[in-house]
């Protein structure tokens, strides 16, 4: 097997190793948590909740909305019990805020923009200063913890998104879900939270004390352990989606994250909101992106198709030395190499832009998995750019096919298959060469099938793109 093929197959294990976490830990599953609203929903939960937040009398419920939040508060026990955002319309896996363990029941007052509950024993004030910025003031004189929030573990593949996150000494430290200790404490921290996929809970300037997590059911607990001389609690909380400008707003970019690519995919990120404020739609942004990477390659675009020409024309030659030396594959290597070094080609050289996409691919793939803005974004029939596109949605779920005909992959299949058409030599190719034109769409076509279809958008702009340039090779020729 030749070093192109080597580096074709690289390819397809490393798209292989993406698409096993998408398709068999991610799958069709999508997180569906019951809104917080209307009551009869939250009635069937309502058990767990009260196992988890001990309390001597039955949780009463009672709604509370602004032009933002649809919000839950359990009265007697005085704290918020669930979030939604209206514009986002999802329930958080930010839950029970704000719980202390009372031995006397609460009333609660509420405003358009404030609720307080009071006790015998406590009084708390919650203010939406801002959309997403809660203030929070907790008297506290019997200096009992205060549960700032539980967070919900996320279902499958998602899992992996949810983090605490912690800003000490200019220093950002993230630890993932499942690698947090229980009761593991913090102190004298600038910021400190927890996030998931899109969204994300932080403490602005935390009040001194003790923060720790405790690991209680599939939830986990951020606690405040008030100081000796503390017996008040008051700080500022975001609590929003996690958007470059609202997060720019708050002084919190640094704390998203894409990952070992995450350098790439900021500025992947940066060129969408560019494109989007041009178009105003982000399909057409990736388009634009796509446009503008292929682009910034082009020029090795061009030495790639040279060296790929160039190899085309040692055909003859290499296939004389395989029939000479069939049966000593390590001299064939050798002369292969020795033909090569003679020519002054480069074997590597036709693969190069290919091995520059890799990265850029990973990153884009995060940003789109992970950008809330994404989330719901239309383009054409695509209803939703951050999951696979649904051309035609099937009564029942077929192996491979899965629920739905997805359009972008299958018109990438057709596209690669031109493409290999194009740079197959027609009199040289080989009988394996041949089979490859079919396999390697078809197996790029079964990998990108259940991908965000802006993703496959992507894919499917910078083979066209390709397939335009080769296809003006071809005629010049």
């Amino acid at each position: 097997m030749d070093t192109e093929k080597r580096l074709l197959w690289f390819l397809i294990l490393t798209l292989l190793i993406l698409f096993s976490f998408n398709r068999f830990f991610l799958g069709p599953q999508k997180r569906t948590l019951s809104p917080p609203l209307p009551q009869k929903e939250i009635a069937g939960s309502q058990k767990e909740i009260a196992e988890e937040t001990p309390s001597l009398e039955e949780c009463s419920e009672e709604p509370w909305e602004n032009s933002y939040w649809n919000v839950t508060l359990c009265v007697s026990r005085g704290y918020v019990s669930k979030l939604q955002i209206k514009p986002f319309k999802e329930a958080l896996l930010y839950q029970n805020l704000f719980f202390i363990d009372a031995q006397k029941p609460f009333e609660v007052k509420t405003s358009s923009q404030e609720i307080s509950f009071t006790s015998p024993e406590f009084r708390k004030k919650i203010v939406v200063i801002k959309p997403y910025l809660w203030e929070i003031e907790v008297d506290n004189p019997l200096k009992k913890d205060l549960e700032i929030c539980s967070f919900e573990e996320d279902k499958g593949f998602y899992k992996r998104y949810q983090e605490f996150f912690y800003k000490e000494n200019s220093s950002i430290t993230r630890i993932p879900y499942s690698k947090i200790k229980n009761r593991q404490t913090f102190t004298n921290l600038q910021f400190l939270g927890l996030r998931d996929r899109y969204y994300t809970l932080a403490i602005l300037n935390p009040p001194p004390g003790e923060y720790f997590l405790e690991k209680r059911k599939k939830k986990l607990i951020l606690v405040y352990k008030p100081s000796l001389n503390a017996s008040s609690f008051k700080a500022q909380i975001f609590i929003g989606p996690q958007e470059m400008k609202v997060l720019q707003d708050y002084g919190l970019t640094e704390i998203m994250y894409f990952g070992f690519f995450h350098g790439i995919a900021r500025l992947i990120l940066k060129t969408l909101y560019f494109g989007f404020q041009i178009f105003k739609n982000w399909g057409v942004a990736i388009i634009f992106v796509s446009s503008l990477i292929y682009l910034l390659l082009f020029p090795l675009t061009i030495k790639s198709s040279k060296s790929m020409k160039k190899m085309q024309e040692l055909q003859p030659q290499i296939e004389e030395l395989r029939k000479k030396y069939k049966d000593n594959p390590q001299k064939l290597n050798k002369e292969i190499l020795e033909l090569y070094k003679q020519y002054k080609i480069n074997p590597l050289g036709g693969c190069l832009p290919l091995f520059l996409q890799i990265p850029i691919f990973f990153a884009l793939y995060q940003v789109l998995i992970r950008s809330v803005e994404i989330k719901g974004a239309r383009f054409l029939w695509i209803k939703d750019l951050s999951l696979p596109d649904y051309l035609i949605k099937l009564p029942l779920s077929l192996p491979i096919v899965g629920d739905g005909i997805h359009l972008l992959p299958l018109l990438m299949v057709g596209l690669m298959f031109f493409q290999q058409k194009l740079t197959t030599p027609k009199t040289s190719a080989s009988e394996q060469q041949k089979l490859m034109t079919f396999i390697f769409p078809l197996v790029f076509g079964f990998i990108f099938y259940r991908f965000p279809s802006g993703l496959v958008l992507y894919w499917v702009c910078n083979s066209l793109f390709t397939f335009i340039y080769q296809l003006r090779l071809a005629r010049v020729k």
